[in-house]
Formats: structure tokens, sequence, C-alpha cells
């Protein structure tokens, strides 16, 4: 916006330019023609993505759309160098459940250790309260 702001048109800067930027402009300045194009004797790397999400609003034109809307997130399946990195959103070999559990207890782990590094040494409950203070209904 600011740019096209600034030359006073509308056509200034286009979808396309930025995506060619991302793609062949940053292969050419590495100076690797087997990168950012699809062509013979290039390598094969690939995203497909979902632009059917209700998140990205209207498509205007897949190009379009992935420059103002997409996120990671909105990725589906990504080839990198003709392998298969990650399929329907799931990366081969990699458990999110795990992952996400092995997370959270080493951030609790974390959080214990927070008091004795804190100014004061208030109680982790403190550090890291609730947003809003939470009422536990007492049984019955």
């Amino acid at each position: 916006m600011v740019c096209r702001i600034a030359e006073g048109r509308a056509d200034i800067c286009r979808a396309e330019d930025y995506f060619d930027a991302a793609t062949l402009g940053g292969a050419d300045a590495l100076g690797r023609a087997d990168l950012g194009r699809l062509a013979p004797g290039c390598r094969a790397d690939l995203v497909v993505w979902d632009l059917a999400g209700p998140d990205l609003g209207q498509v205007i034109d897949p190009i379009q759309t992935l420059m103002i809307s997409a996120l990671g997130r909105d990725a589906r399946t990504v080839v990198i160098d003709g392998r298969m990195v990650m399929r329907e959103r799931q990366i081969p070999g990699v458990d999110h459940a795990a992952d996400a559990v092995r997370a959270q207890r080493q951030f609790e782990g974390l959080m214990r250790k927070y008091p004795q590094r804190t100014f004061g040494h208030p109680p982790a409950g403190e550090i890291f309260s609730s947003a809003y203070r939470v009422v536990r209904k007492s049984p019955a």
C-alpha cells in the first residue's frame, strides 16, 4: 500500500511482483538458476495451499490470495527437493500430540524455577497468574 501511495498508481506493486521477488528474485540473488522456478533440472520444491479455509476469505486468484491472506497454517503439503516432508498437514515421523505433552511438561518445569530467578521470589502462581480469577466449584 505504501508503494502504491508513494508512486500514486494502484498497478505499480502487484501480488505477482512480490511472489516473483520471493521465488525467482531470491534464487537469482543467490546465483541459483536451479531454484525458484519449475523447470527441467531445477530442484522440486512445492507447497500445496488450502485456499478453501474460511479464514482466507474470498479467493481473487491464488497468488493474490496467498500474498494477502495466507499463513503457514494454510499449507497442506510440502515437497522439498522432490522429497515429501509434509502431507495433509502431517509431517512423517512427527507425533504432534506427544510433542505437545512434552513441551507443556518442560514449560511447567521452567515455570516452577521462575520464583528462584525473579526479584522478590514471588510464587509461580503470582508470576504466571490467570488473566481472570479462576473459581472452582466446590463438590456438592
